[in-house]
């Protein structure tokens, strides 16, 4: 797996008051994104490559379990698929 392109942004935020749709935040915050336009959110398990650490985030417990992560290493990669943007005519 290869990471292409895309925006990278550095923010501090508590783990124990992370959510899906904070996450979903971020992300609108670091560019010109809508909220409609996250498709997935995936973190990096530290250490790991992208073809053996990439998690999906799907509910508030894996934010939960990447949140336990943050407490160990302080810090974490977050990626973001977004949906393809709308062409309106």
């Amino acid at each position: 797996m290869c990471y292409e392109g895309g925006m990278g942004k550095s923010c501090s935020a508590d783990p124990d008051e992370l959510c899906w749709w904070d996450l979903r935040d971020l992300f609108c915050s670091c560019g010109p994104y809508e909220k409609d336009m996250v498709e997935g959110l995936y973190y990096l398990i530290p250490g790991l490559s992208l073809d053996e650490g990439l998690r999906k985030v799907n509910d508030d417990d894996e934010v939960r379990k990447m949140g336990e992560l943050v407490a160990k290493t302080r810090c974490i990669q977050l990626y973001v698929i977004e949906t393809a943007a709308l062409i309106s005519e």
